[in-house]
């Protein structure tokens, strides 16, 4: 079975995916976009840089909305941001918008937390 812990560590690697296929960005979920512009149920934009969140709320293929609202958002996504957080010991937005940071190092955090196998692991059975 694919457990909640696995879930969480395939979902911190498809977001260091979605930032290594579509580039990475800091200050807001995209540019030229924001949560305050869109609605609840608005998509994310495809193919274009995202800060951390950004990329988590496409990989997880939720709605700004779903994605922010506490009822919504899945015990896997609010797993996976509990392991950056607790990883980072900061704010991952904070963490994310530094002076100095570099996707290199988003993209590695990410995928060395995921673990190598993470998206191997997942159980198509399920």
């Amino acid at each position: 079975m694919f457990e909640l812990e696995d879930q969480a560590r395939d979902l911190l690697a498809r977001t260091a995916l979605d930032i290594r296929t579509n580039g990475w960005h800091q200050k807001d979920y995209y540019p030229e976009y924001s949560a305050q512009k869109w609605g609840p149920h608005t998509p994310p934009p495809q193919s274009c840089p995202a800060c951390v969140y950004g990329a988590m709320i496409r990989a997880s293929g939720m709605t700004f909305g779903k994605f922010f609202s506490s009822g919504e958002k899945t015990g896997v996504i609010e797993r996976a941001i509990g392991m950056l957080a607790g990883e980072l010991g900061e704010s991952i937005a904070w963490w994310n918008d530094q002076p100095g940071q570099t996707a290199d190092n988003v993209i590695q955090t990410l995928e060395d937390l995921a673990g190598p196998d993470a998206l191997a692991r997942r159980d198509v059975s399920a």
